[in-house]
């Protein structure tokens, strides 16, 4: 037998009634069923069809920057009254490349130590990104395996925003932090 539509031997195809052709086709709803799985699973897989181009970033915030952190709310169920308003003070070293963003993080004594007795003092920006005037970054602190969103509002000299930090599944602690530009 030879492919290609050379072979010697036909083929027969039945014919079909209307009735068959009927039951053949999909029912309106077996057929909106199908597409609103098809659009969920291609929304799932990030299918670049649907996703919208990052902004430009309207600043550039690569430099070093210092401030502090400031532990808020007051009274949260995980934080003791002693640890109110807990400040420590942080660094950034930020790299920016387009609206990536990466670099390290530091952590000192302000009035109170950097979590885990002072363990967390240092980090590194495993993800940032900025996006017009807005930043946000996952910072890593790999002697616990913690991790830190910060998200701000960045001007030419300072940025200002808040943070929220997470191990094993929870929250461990959130606030809010400013830092200046210091080059």
């Amino acid at each position: 037998m030879q492919l290609l539509g050379h072979n010697r031997m036909s083929l027969k195809v039945p014919s079909a009634s209307a009735a068959d052709l009927r039951r053949s086709q999909p029912r309106p709803q077996l057929a909106l069923l199908l597409f609103l799985m098809e659009f969920a699973a291609m929304g799932l897989c990030g299918c670049a069809a649907f996703k919208a181009p990052p902004s430009k970033a309207a600043i550039d915030v690569s430099g070093v920057w210092r401030g502090e952190s400031l532990l808020t709310p007051c009274g949260w169920a995980a934080h003791s009254e002693s640890v109110c308003n807990a400040m420590n003070l942080i660094t950034f070293t930020l790299i920016q490349s387009g609206s990536q963003l990466s670099g390290r993080y530091a952590c000192a004594y302000g009035n109170y130590l950097c979590r885990h007795d002072g363990m967390d003092s240092a980090g590194y920006v495993a993800s940032g990104l900025v996006s017009g005037r807005r930043l946000t970054m996952r910072v890593m602190i790999p002697a616990d395996v913690s991790s830190c969103m910060f998200y701000g509002d960045a001007g030419e000299r300072r940025i200002v925003g808040r943070y929220i930090c997470y191990e094993g599944g929870g929250i461990t602690e959130e606030g809010d932090w400013r830092v200046a530009r210091v080059y």
